[in-house]
């Protein structure tokens, strides 16, 4: 009989990390010899309205009746959640009663701290739905340790890291000797993932005296994003946008810098894959400590901010300090061995999640 699996959960368009994280577990299970079902939860567009909201609904439903019709023919196929962040874990958990049954094999994959940061109901009413034999798939050894803690129901974990995800760089320019000329990036803009606290760290590097340039990458979350980020810009005269970037558009993106910076704000962050790509290219991050970032991001590989402190002042004197003690060559190796380590790691992960679903 063949492995059968149901994957329920944002998939692209539009591309954000959890859509672009369920669509690559969906291409895992496949390359693992599963039958795999995707079931599509994602809202219409990135933006936050009545009406896209509204119409994730009518997706909902359509992925429970598709649950029900998945279930009704495989009866020992497991089911994979990719859970949101906040309100929608309770869609989630509807529709992991109705997945539920005596032979099944339920995976939830969390991608969320805010949850972790505070005791959330929703979260506490799944983990009841869902049983102690569900596997649940974290992030990091921080997030296994608070999900145990605040939610007693949790008793089968796995840390697999979103390095799984990411390939090493097949054929790319190294980074460039010598001291930092240029700063990246990249996320789907907003005030939330740190646009603003790009914009001014690029100001201040301008006051000093500075000819390192800013590259900007990623679509915006919202016209009102665009329209005060191009106001802003047309000041600065180190700052270029790039645009959104995929494929060998990225390659290329990851290749024009030196630095990749990360001061997110956004409460549910976990374990950016734009960070473990910079990784990858063997670029240092600088990054707000959100998350698993701060475990991500040793201090071989870069430096993360506490999340209480000022981001552009801060990230300043470490860049000012990097370049002083030309640390740059020594982060730039310790960036590529680190996503390496976490990616021999996240294959051993992998492999346990592929036993798991294909138990009968």
């Amino acid at each position: 009989m063949p492995r059968t699996i149901c994957i329920v959960g944002p998939q692209p368009p539009p591309v954000h990390g959890v859509s672009t994280v369920n669509a690559a577990m969906a291409e895992l299970f496949g390359g693992w010899g599963f039958n795999v079902t995707r079931l599509n939860t994602a809202p219409y567009s990135l933006q936050r309205s009545f009406v896209v909201r509204s119409a994730r609904l009518l997706r909902v439903g359509d992925a429970i009746l598709g649950i029900k019709r998945f279930k009704g023919a495989n009866r020992k196929g497991a089911v994979y959640f990719s859970l949101s962040g906040g309100w929608g874990i309770i869609y989630e958990a509807i529709m992991s009663f109705v997945a539920k049954g005596r032979e099944s094999r339920l995976i939830f994959h969390h991608h969320s701290f805010r949850y972790l940061d505070s005791w959330f109901w929703p979260m506490a009413f799944l983990v009841r739905l869902a049983g102690r034999d569900a596997l649940h798939v974290v992030l990091g050894d921080e997030m296994e340790k608070l999900l145990r803690k605040k939610y007693s129901g949790v008793r089968t974990t796995c840390v697999l890291s979103n390095a799984i995800f990411v390939s090493p760089p097949s054929v790319t320019r190294g980074a460039r000797e010598g001291d930092c000329r240029a700063i990246g990036f990249l996320a789907n803009l907003s005030v939330a993932k740190g646009i603003a606290d790009v914009l001014e760290l690029s100001r201040l590097a301008e006051r000093s005296g500075s000819d390192i340039r800013f590259n900007i990458a990623g679509p915006f979350e919202n016209k009102g994003v665009e329209r005060a980020f191009l106001k802003e810009s047309r000041l600065l005269k180190n700052l270029f946008y790039v645009g959104p970037v995929y494929g060998d558009a990225k390659r290329q993106f990851f290749e024009s810098i030196d630095i990749f910076v990360f001061p997110t704000r956004y409460r549910n962050e976990a374990e950016p894959l734009v960070v473990i790509e910079a990784l990858s290219y063997g670029r240092p991050v600088l990054a707000y400590e959100r998350g698993c970032i701060r475990s991500l991001v040793t201090p071989d590989c870069g430096c993360t901010i506490p999340r209480d402190a000022h981001f552009a002042e801060s990230a300043w004197r470490v860049l000012q300090h990097w370049q002083k003690t030309n640390r740059l060559p020594e982060l730039r190796q310790g960036a590529s061995a680190r996503f390496l380590d976490l990616r021999a790691e996240a294959e051993k992960a992998a492999d346990f999640i592929a036993g798991f679903a294909s138990e009968v």
